[in-house]
């Protein structure tokens, strides 16, 4: 942890950030189980945005195209692209493109692949999901826009298999035999000289600087090994990594006992958009307690969900009977109980206002 206090006191412009800050709003960066929220009604929109601007990365909209020829998934994600039209003010870039800002690299010429509003508004309006493919029709009425909603699926598969063979790797030399350990789905608690090495370089000196200088090399035109960065190019992007070096860190202490889920990529990728005055809005005790545990806690904004106490216990009951079929029938994933959760209140919901109609 004294590595970004050191960071931070070599600097000689803390002043000019502190004056700049002044005229920026914060951003609240919302993981995919909060749009889930917003759309079952079980998360305040006015609380949410209040004093702030509402942002989101492509990793966690990508979610929101998984399995959209099954209908009940289609009803659950398309309410999540909904909240998300309403709230959204700051589609991020790729982190490809961000890097290279981060580290200060001409990435001229660079330009994300998708445009994610578009993609949010056709979700949103679509009325079946053929006509995602057909043309959904701008609520403006003038144009349609088209979208290959099975292409964005294999790009979360493939991006899944590239964040779990990134956290593989990253544990493998610490702890010979993890990979094994993996693929056999065999873990064990490591012995108190490993626990000690992992948390030396997972969560010290080194360990940050692997994390941070290996975001460089994820920058869209990354420099080849031969152009060394600047101490300068260190520091401004130690500034502005620290909570996603720190949080990643802590991560892996935590993954070196257990089996990296995909859905964790997600909500790590808040954490590489973090710079001073923002935050990351999650219902996910895991990253609620990496946070605290690493110091950035004010970072976080915990949403407080509407559950029980706060509906009548019938409804209650049925929504959370719904919600454990529906995690059954998605293999039980581990630490995404939310979204089957939220989705059982969505389709709640929905059938609340059929029935009004």
């Amino acid at each position: 942890m004294r590595f970004f206090k050191q960071i931070r006191e070599r600097r000689s412009t803390d002043a000019q950030i502190a004056v700049e800050m002044e005229t920026v709003v914060p951003r609240r960066i919302i993981d995919t189980n909060i749009l889930y929220g917003l759309a079952a009604r079980n998360i305040s929109a006015t609380k949410l945005k209040e004093n702030v601007s509402i942002a989101i990365t492509p990793t966690n909209l990508v979610e929101l195209f998984r399995d959209l020829d099954n209908p009940h998934e289609f009803q659950v994600r398309q309410a999540a692209a909904q909240a998300a039209y309403d709230i959204v003010e700051e589609y991020l870039d790729p982190t490809d493109l961000m890097f290279a800002q981060v580290w200060n690299i001409n990435a001229q010429g660079q330009a994300p692949s998708i445009v994610w509003k578009d993609y949010v508004t056709a979700l949103a309006f679509a009325r079946d999901v053929h006509e995602l493919s057909t043309g959904v029709l701008r609520p403006n009425g003038k144009q349609r826009i088209r979208l290959d909603w099975k292409g964005i699926e294999k790009l979360r598969l493939r991006s899944y298999d590239a964040f779990r063979d990134d956290i593989l790797a990253s544990l493998e030399p610490v702890l010979p035999g993890y990979i094994n350990r993996y693929k056999a789905g065999a873990f064990q608690a490591a012995d108190a000289v490993h626990q000690d090495r992992i948390r030396m370089l997972m969560t010290g000196l080194l360990g940050h600087l692997t994390i941070l200088t290996n975001t460089r090399k994820r920058a869209a035109n990354a420099p080849v090994d031969s152009q060394p960065y600047t101490k300068q190019d260190l520091v401004l992007a130690a500034d502005q990594l620290e909570a996603y070096c720190k949080v990643l860190g802590r991560y892996l202490l935590r993954r070196s006992i257990s089996a990296p889920q995909p859905n964790d990529m997600g909500d790590l990728t808040c954490f590489m958009y973090v710079r001073p005055g923002d935050q990351v809005a999650t219902c996910e005790i895991l990253w609620q307690e990496l946070a605290d545990e690493v110091g950035m806690g004010h970072i976080i904004y915990k949403p407080v969900p509407r559950l029980l106490g706060q509906m009548p216990l019938e409804a209650h009951s049925r929504q959370q009977l719904a919600a454990y079929f529906h995690w059954q029938e998605r293999g039980s994933p581990l630490n995404d109980e939310w979204f089957d959760w939220f989705g059982a209140s969505i389709l709640h919901w929905k059938k609340q206002r059929r029935g009004q109609n």
